[in-house]
């Protein structure tokens, strides 16, 4: 299994490319206000963000995030790459479920409350391609 640590800055940088999804548009539209006006680069920067924080780890098991950590995440039963339903529920867990969902893995086996719905864990990256 991945260490938390890997986990981490994996996360942190997938926050930081979401964030570089957002602020272009928002520094030239300005405030979220403008949404529904003529804030078309807002809206297709959102849909864009979100497709990204969902599904990212459908991408080969792999974030980009995962992928500079070398870690990457697999089907606890298949061991195969994380697919797009899996990825949409374990991400959809860090909105609906967020610190709770985080705090999880503190616990002995390493898993967030998503891992565990979604039937997923995350690995090192040259165990992922041994399977």
């Amino acid at each position: 299994m991945a260490s938390r640590t890997a986990r981490f800055f994996a996360r942190l940088f997938d926050c930081c490319i979401l964030a570089a999804i957002l602020m272009p548009s928002i520094i030239i539209n300005g405030t979220p206000d403008n949404f529904f006006g003529d804030g078309l680069l807002l809206q297709i920067s959102l849909l864009i963000f979100f497709l990204y924080l969902f599904f990212e780890d459908a991408l080969g098991g792999q974030s980009i995030g995962k992928r500079v950590m070398r870690i990457a995440v697999v089907g606890v039963a298949s061991r195969r790459p994380c697919n797009l339903f899996q990825s949409l529920i374990r991400n959809l867990s860090i909105i609906v479920f967020s610190i709770f969902d985080i705090l999880m893995i503190a616990g002995n086996k390493k898993l967030r409350l998503g891992d565990r719905i979604a039937g997923t864990m995350v690995v090192i990256e040259e165990n992922f391609y041994h399977w």
